[in-house]
């Protein structure tokens, strides 16, 4: 993710930045677009990057859903004579809600886990425009801007941030365990 966070800096530089000269080139825009100046657009970018980097990865997880999905269930919905919106909706659907809440439980895994991409990247600014809460405690305890770390004030926004992380992956693990026993 750090590789990814350095080389996305420089694709989205202001000046020579892949981005502004592939758009440029393009009559797109006609002067380049500053994507990291502000927050509201860095932060933009920083959704962007993560969902292009997280893409692949959850495709697969959609078809490798869609591969376990049984052919004769679809051929008896086929002989009472339904058709394939019919299909889709009363099957295909309640059939993927268990992979629906698993790659919902990854997603927001990886949600927690954006430091590395938001460090290199942006190291949460402008104006703390893009700042994660990794990155918060991170800095309060790490770094000194003209004082000592704070540890202790770092180690609380930790607890509290964990202990969030805790409630939320629990609830989204027993909604697992609820709709991933009954599929079939």
């Amino acid at each position: 993710m750090s590789i990814v966070g350095i080389i996305m800096q420089n694709m989205f530089a202001f000046e020579g930045g892949f981005m502004n000269e592939f758009l440029l080139s393009m009559h797109i825009i006609d002067e380049p677009i500053n994507w990291l100046g502000g927050p509201n657009l860095a932060m933009t970018s920083v959704v962007i990057v993560g969902v292009w980097k997280g893409f692949g990865i959850k495709v697969i997880y959609w078809l490798a859903g869609l591969q376990t999905l049984p052919k004769d269930i679809y051929e008896a919905a086929k002989i009472d004579g339904a058709n394939l919106i019919q299909q889709f909706v009363y099957i295909t659907v309640p059939l993927l809600i268990p992979f629906l809440i698993v790659i919902t439980f990854f997603q927001t895994v990886w949600a927690f886990n954006v430091f590395d991409l938001v460090k290199t990247f942006t190291n949460g600014g402008p104006l703390f425009g893009t700042d994660m809460v990794p990155l918060y405690i991170y800095r309060y305890a790490f770094e000194m801007d003209g004082g000592l770390p704070r540890m202790g004030f770092a180690s609380a926004a930790g607890i509290v941030y964990g202990m969030a992380t805790m409630v939320i992956t629990l609830i989204l693990g027993a909604l697992v365990r609820k709709y991933g026993k009954n599929r079939y």
